[in-house]
C-alpha cells in the first residue's frame, strides 16, 4: 500500500494477516460465556397466536443462527505484521514479511 501526505511525499508499506489458533482455556470459557450472553439477548421468540408468515420468518431465523461450543469448535484470532518505509520496495517487503511468519 502507498501512503500519500498533503505534501505529496509518500511511505510504502505492506501488511501480512495471518490467523492463529486460540488455546488458552481462559479466553474460550470466556468467549463461551460471551456467547451465551449474546445468545440470550438476541433470542427470537414468538406467540402462537403471531401470524404464520411471521413464526415461519422467525423459526427460520432461529434455525440459521449460529453456535460456539468451546469443547467442539475451535477459535482463531487475527493478526497482522506491517511494514511501513520511505523507499518503494513493496515486493521485498511483502517476502521479508512471509519469510518473517514463516520462521
Amino acid at each position: 500500500f502507498i501512503i500519500t501526505r498533503e505534501d505529496g511525499s509518500r511511505s510504502f508499506g505492506s501488511a501480512l494477516v495471518f490467523y492463529e489458533e486460540v488455546t488458552r482455556k481462559s479466553v474460550l470459557e470466556n468467549m463461551q460465556t460471551l456467547f451465551v450472553m449474546h445468545q440470550a439477548n438476541t433470542t427470537v421468540t414468538f406467540s402462537l397466536d403471531s401470524p404464520e408468515p411471521v413464526r415461519r420468518i422467525l423459526s427460520d431465523r432461529k434455525e440459521k443462527q449460529s453456535s460456539f461450543d468451546a469443547g467442539r469448535d475451535k477459535l482463531y484470532v487475527s493478526k497482522c505484521i506491517c511494514l511501513i518505509t520511505l523507499l518503494p520496495f513493496v515486493r521485498s517487503l511483502q517476502q521479508f514479511l512471509h519469510q518473517l511468519y514463516e520462521a
